[in-house]
């Protein structure tokens, strides 16, 4: 995703889904969700936990405001 040239985006809560036939212990870890101001460097803001399962997975941050 991609904001219009001198917008902000905030990122407050997410979701993503893993089905069935994805083995879970593939992504614990491994998935990483990334953002960038300038479009060249990249610094994580998630990565899967352990207990990443199938189904919707939620992320809300803690200093979120809806």
């Amino acid at each position: 995703m991609a904001f219009k040239h001198g917008y902000v985006g905030i990122l407050s809560k997410m979701k993503y889904f893993l089905n069935t036939a994805m083995k879970q212990s593939t992504y614990a870890g491994n998935l990483k969700f990334q953002g960038s101001n300038d479009g060249t460097t990249y610094n994580d803001l998630y990565t899967a936990p352990a207990d990443v399962h199938s189904g919707w997975n939620y992320v809300a941050w803690a200093d979120a405001k809806d």
